[in-house]
């Protein structure tokens, strides 16, 4: 995409979804503002964990990456809304080493 655009690589503890959605509503330099908090996290795939890096990440990142999903959806602004049904999304090296291509459909966990 055009424009003007910002990625903030936010900091463990410090800094909240909700800290996000207050600048991005009083944005006047950027078409738009994403968050990125990378992690390792546990992630249980029918009853197996597995460690992996990954990162929260605000719905706004794939719109301004110009990233389309393979398959399924991206995140979505109604996913931020405190109460809304979790969401992962995952790459394709994962979907394809864990999932052999199959549907996930409420078959992870973190």
């Amino acid at each position: 995409p055009e424009g003007r655009l910002q990625l903030l690589r936010l900091q463990p503890g410090s800094t909240t979804i909700n800290d996000l959605m207050r600048w991005r509503a009083s944005l006047t330099s950027f078409e738009a503002l994403a968050g990125v908090r990378p992690g390792h996290y546990n992630v249980d795939v029918d009853g197996t964990t597995h460690q992996v890096l990954g990162a929260e990440v605000s719905a706004s990142l794939f719109t301004m990456l110009g990233t389309p999903p393979i398959m399924g959806r991206v995140l979505v602004a109604a996913d931020e809304v405190p109460g809304a049904e979790p969401v992962v999304v995952v790459g394709q090296r994962f979907w394809l080493d864990r999932f052999a291509g199959r549907g996930l459909a409420d078959r992870v966990w973190l």
